[in-house]
């Protein structure tokens, strides 16, 4: 059920549904709670490495979003499947991040939290995939990363 079905039932009115609506996407948009680590993991990850985001999503919400967080500047490209017309898992979204920094599949690791998305998509393309697993879920038994961690300051381990 959508908030929209859920307020309609509430009685609230279409107009007060859109103005919640707006005032929820813009919140979303432009606020972001950081996950402990990630500015520690970006700037040494950036000392030596070319670090891309690979999104779903839409522009207007992924951009503002790490602008929010104060991140930005530790990517060199964005790639929002909303620009380019394809999504994770798709390959295309993969060889398009690939392309755009010039990186071979050898050159790349690709940390995600998604074995839907992001580790169906790094292995359709060969390249080597990182599950950042921070709820230790056990993973099924046709899924095979080839590296794993909980907690993201362990991503610095891999490159030591």
């Amino acid at each position: 059920m959508s908030y929209r079905s859920t307020l309609s039932q509430l009685d609230i009115q279409t107009d007060q549904i859109n103005n919640l609506s707006q005032s929820f996407w813009h919140i979303f948009n432009h606020f972001a709670v950081m996950e402990s680590d990630v500015n520690e993991v970006l700037t040494v990850l950036t000392r030596n490495y070319r670090l891309v985001v690979i999104t779903n999503g839409f522009i207007s919400a992924q951009l503002p979003r790490m602008q929010a967080a104060v991140i930005e500047h530790f990517f060199q490209a964005v790639v929002v499947s909303e620009a380019i017309g394809f999504a994770k898992p798709s390959p295309e979204i993969f060889h398009h991040a690939l392309s755009r920094l010039n990186l071979t599949l050898a050159q790349v690791l690709y940390v995600g939290h998604s074995l839907k998305h992001d580790y169906a998509g790094a292995t359709q393309v060969k390249i080597d995939f990182c599950y950042y697993n921070r709820k230790n879920q056990n993973l099924p038994q046709e899924a095979k990363p080839n590296f794993m961690m909980s907690k993201l300051l362990n991503l610095l381990e891999l490159f030591n």
